[in-house]
């Protein structure tokens, strides 16, 4: 799929927005596109701020990607409120990955994929697995030591207090 992008309305074509998606303001000075930095927001999801004067005082407002991609790439034909990622990944905000969702569809998604794929997590599948399956013969700073987490941890997804989903207890 080739780079396609847009303008965001309301800031004198002064930002675009791109299918997979940067953001990049039109820097006067270097006569360039440059992309715009990203932050997080406490949910993980990537924002970016946009600057507007109005009259003189200047105004920043903040925007997550997803939703910016969701507006001027992906179709909404039902005029649903909310874009979902498809593959549950927060920081992939590629158009083909989004979708226009309600919130009790949204909702639904999360449940189904929680915990199963997230950008934050430091243990694989297979090493919980190897942890519920090994349990009797290795200590938990065992398991602590070699995948590098807390104790705490360990003894969380042995009690099945975390991963849940996987069904082992």
């Amino acid at each position: 799929m080739s780079e396609e992008w847009k303008y965001i309305k309301g800031y004198c074509r002064k930002y675009r927005i791109y299918s997979d998606g940067k953001v990049r303001r039109y820097d006067r000075k270097n006569r360039k596109w440059m992309d715009l930095k990203v932050g997080y927001h406490e949910d993980g999801y990537p924002v970016i701020s946009l600057y507007r004067p109005i009259g003189f005082v200047p105004r920043h407002k903040r925007h997550t990607v997803h939703r910016l991609v969701g507006l001027y790439f992906v179709d909404n034909p039902k005029n649903k409120p909310q874009v979902n990622h498809i593959n549950s990944i927060k920081t992939d905000n590629r158009c083909e990955n989004l979708e226009w969702v309600t919130a009790s569809e949204n909702s639904l998604h999360r449940s189904r994929n929680v915990g199963r794929i997230s950008c934050y997590r430091k243990l694989e599948d297979v090493q919980v697995l190897t942890m519920h399956t090994l349990e009797r013969k290795y200590s938990q700073k065992y398991f602590a030591d070699i995948y590098n987490v807390n104790q705490v941890t360990v003894w969380s997804i042995l009690r099945g207090k975390t991963w849940k989903w996987m069904g082992l207890t």
